[in-house]
């Protein structure tokens, strides 16, 4: 549901919100980075394994599949190499789990309850702290909390910590049939390299056999040299 008029035109609640909104923008996009960088590594093994197989069918391209393999290599070890440096996975962790306490805290402000308590100050991460400055920040919301407000606003945080988890997982849900996807694509590279494989496997032994021959055509003609005498 939306959020209450009256609780949105709170300053304390409007900073509250602008930073679990910041925290969760920030969060998406480096999930998004990371993600790209995954689908680019794999892409690039499916396309060295395909490259790899080429020779079975056409021998001249040996050359240039090494070549080509050795590029997608270096640009694979370019890849993991600058998202190692950058920590995207670590970065990405430590802000999702500051958008959502933020998110957390937000609903309780809501209530006059916060939902940080002691657990915020024995975590080792920096996120805690942060999530408690803000709340400080935002101090304790202005006005009266007489029944309609406790009604609106309680419901209203009630339904933002479960929808909000609905959500979440739905969008969960969502990656994942991507992932699935990806994953499919990435068998059928396989079974295309495999049966690539197997039709150059048998194929050469064929080719050898007619060249043998032909070596050795007219071997068994051969007539026995004349003797003098």
């Amino acid at each position: 549901p939306p959020i209450p008029p009256d609780l949105f035109a709170q300053p304390g609640f409007q900073l509250l919100n602008n930073a679990y909104l910041k925290a969760d923008q920030g969060a998406n996009r480096l999930a998004a980075v990371h993600r790209s960088q995954q689908i680019l590594l794999v892409l690039m093994m499916v396309t060295a394994a395909i490259v790899a197989s080429l020779p079975a069918l056409w021998p001249n391209l040996k050359m240039a599949t090494a070549t080509i393999e050795l590029w997608l290599s270096l640009m694979a070890l370019w890849v993991w190499s600058r998202a190692a440096r950058a920590r995207q996975n670590e970065r990405w962790s430590e802000e999702r789990h500051l958008a959502e306490r933020l998110r957390l805290e937000r609903a309780g402000w809501a209530v006059g309850v916060s939902l940080l308590g002691a657990r915020a100050r024995t975590d080792d991460r920096n996120d805690g702290k942060l999530a408690r400055d803000v709340l400080r920040d935002a101090g304790l919301p202005n006005g009266k909390f007489d029944s309609a407000r406790v009604t609106l606003w309680g419901a209203w945080a009630m339904s933002e910590l479960v929808a909000g988890q609905a959500a979440y997982h739905r969008a969960t849900s969502i990656r994942d049939g991507k992932i699935n996807c990806y994953q499919v694509t990435l068998r059928i590279g396989f079974r295309l390299e495999s049966g690539i494989n197997r039709s150059g496997r048998r194929r050469r032994p064929a080719r050898s056999l007619r060249s043998q021959r032909g070596n050795c055509r007219g071997c068994g003609r051969s007539r026995p040299p004349r003797q003098f005498g």
